[in-house]
């Protein structure tokens, strides 16, 4: 099941301004697991793809670049 099911965009960017405000205030790090890639190469600083080992580590313009074959 999905964090995000049932919750507009709105509620959302709320959410993430609020892990934010955590992040900088509490000087931490968080993690957050989800198959939404679309959320993910918005809000992450850094990414790690996995398919049972590490398949791409970090950010997120480096992990979802496309590459040619």
């Amino acid at each position: 099941m999905s964090l995000f099911l049932g919750i507009d965009s709105n509620g959302i960017k709320l959410f993430f301004k609020l892990i934010n405000k955590l992040k900088k205030e509490y000087d931490i790090s968080i993690i957050l697991v989800s198959h939404d890639l679309d959320l993910v190469k918005q809000y992450a600083d850094k990414v790690i793809l996995l398919n049972k080992t590490i398949l791409k580590e970090g950010t997120p313009e480096e992990v979802f670049r496309k590459q040619r074959i």
